[in-house]
Formats: C-alpha cells, sequence, structure tokens
C-alpha cells in the first residue's frame, strides 16, 4: 500500500502481481492490484482484478466495496448499486477503517442519490 500512497501505480501493479503469483488464493492482493489498475486508469483490468478477489472470498466485503466506483466509471450503475449492498449486507456493522458507510436510510439514499439514472 505504501507504493499506491506515493502514487507509483506501475510498481504497485507489479508487486501485487508477484504476490498473487506467490499466493494464487490471496484475495487482498486481487483487490489492491484492482485500485492500482483503477489509479492508473486501467478500468477493465480493475474490474477483472477486483473479480477474482470476490471469487477467492465472496464474504470479503471491501472487495465489493472497491469494486463499486471502477464499476460504475463502466456506466454499469446497477452492478455499482448490488456491490455497495452487497458490501453493506456483508459488514453492516463497517467502521470508518473499511471506509464502508453503516446502513442508514441516510447513507443508502445517498448511494441511490450520486449514482445517476
Amino acid at each position: 500500500h505504501a507504493l499506491q500512497a506515493k502514487g507509483d501505480w506501475v510498481a504497485s501493479i507489479d508487486a501485487y502481481i508477484q504476490a498473487s503469483r506467490i499466493d494464487s488464493e490471496y484475495a487482498l492482493a486481487y483487490s489492491s492490484l484492482g485500485t492500482a489498475l483503477f489509479g492508473k486508469g486501467d478500468v477493465d483490468a480493475a474490474i477483472d482484478a477486483y473479480n477474482q478477489a470476490i471469487r477467492i472470498n465472496p464474504e470479503d466485503a471491501d472487495a465489493y466495496h472497491h469494486t463499486r466506483p471502477a464499476i460504475r466509471a463502466e456506466d454499469e450503475f446497477d452492478a455499482a448499486i448490488a456491490a455497495i449492498n452487497q458490501a453493506i449486507r456483508l459488514n453492516p456493522e463497517a467502521d470508518s477503517d473499511t471506509h464502508l458507510p453503516r446502513p442508514t436510510p441516510r447513507t443508502t439514499a445517498h448511494f441511490v442519490a450520486v449514482i445517476p439514472a
């Protein structure tokens, strides 16, 4: 994550690819790879990486949460809403460390409101 914090997307991508080669079942490597790819602007590859993280660990709320911006960038609004709803279902008591909203009528309405119809 330190490379991402510096905005060094290429080095981040290389590191996460290497981590996923060492352990092909390391969901966090794929989720982080998705974030780095999205940061670099490779939306399709980011979605593929997030989907791989979800295939490995379908109970990972963060993977669904991080998938949402990439899906939304592809104008797949229904899929983006489904991803955030799944993240909330999996982790309804999320705290600020996960960057997930608590499921309240206000936050649910916010996510629906920010995604154009």
